[in-house]
């Protein structure tokens, strides 16, 4: 549950059975309702006194938002003093911006437009969602920045025909025409029917 303010909406989303709340600022009665519940809450803040008093009031971490105002030179200061304090900073977070924030110190990531796409999913392009969200994965490695095209290869094994029969779907992402191509070389087919069927092996022994 995300962009909660009144402290009637967090108690409603609460007791829908929200498993954590997100606030887009301090909202001191939504966090202790959410610590008294035992539901994590991510509340919002940007400036140091603002994190602090979202910490010692029972924040699971602090939303840093915005976060594309000051960059990753704020986490950075503000991880100085307050190292203990797991910050999430949210607002402008890209795949080519992430690796430079996780290097100032975040510990976690607010995504959303550049994640999850109206238009994409109103055509129902999923896989271009499954793309985005393994480059933000790959982006989360300090220092890796992808590419900007994957090549995906997809490969779908029916290993049982008739009624009760096993539908596997692999998919292999590759960041370079490149990379795909040395992995066709080196056999990747043949290495996933040996995958396929030991995987088959251990599904008709269930």
């Amino acid at each position: 549950m995300n962009r909660i303010h009144p402290l009637a909406h967090s108690i409603q989303a609460i007791l829908a059975g929200a498993s954590f709340i997100v606030t887009p600022a301090l909202v001191p009665e939504v966090i202790r309702a959410c610590v008294q519940q035992k539901v994590p809450v991510m509340p919002g803040a940007l400036t140091p006194t603002e994190i602090l008093t979202a910490w010692q009031m029972g924040a699971t971490l602090v939303k840093v938002f915005p976060a594309d105002q000051l960059g990753p030179a704020h986490i950075r200061a503000v991880k100085a003093p307050f190292p203990e304090i797991p910050l999430m900073p949210t607002g402008g977070v890209t795949v080519e911006t992430l690796p430079e924030f996780r290097k100032a110190g975040a510990d976690a990531f607010g995504v959303g437009g550049p994640l999850f796409d109206p238009k994409q999913a109103a055509a129902s392009n999923w896989d271009w969602f499954r793309i985005q969200a393994t480059r933000f994965a790959d982006a989360f490695r300090a220092g890796w920045v992808p590419s900007e095209r994957a090549y995906m290869v997809t490969e779908t094994l029916l290993a049982e025909a008739g009624q009760g029969r096993t539908h596997m779907i692999w998919r292999a992402l590759h960041w370079t025409e490149e990379t795909m191509k040395e992995h066709e070389a080196m056999g990747f087919e043949a290495g996933w029917g040996a995958a396929a069927a030991q995987l088959e092996a251990l599904a008709k022994s269930l």
